[in-house]
């Protein structure tokens, strides 16, 4: 019996204490990658908040702050 291995991933942008005006949108994306099989699904938070699912690569989108202030983004692959 093979253990299935986890995919890898990397958030490529933003990069850590990026900043940005209010008014920008910020770009995240998410390198991924996958072993022993295929991606399902990558999905990005933001302070603990689900925002997206990407099922496809490129696992990337442009998002536009709503208020000034600090945000913790994940990204999460599922496989």
């Amino acid at each position: 019996v093979r253990t299935p291995v986890a995919p890898t991933i990397v958030i490529t942008s933003p990069t850590v204490q990026a900043q940005h005006s209010t008014s920008a949108s910020v770009y995240l994306a998410a390198a991924v990658s996958d072993s022993d099989g295929i991606i399902n699904k990558v999905e990005f938070y933001i302070n603990d908040s689900l925002i997206r699912i990407e099922r496809f690569a490129p696992y990337d989108f442009k998002w536009r702050p709503v208020a000034a202030g600090s945000y913790v983004f994940v990204a999460k692959a599922t496989d």
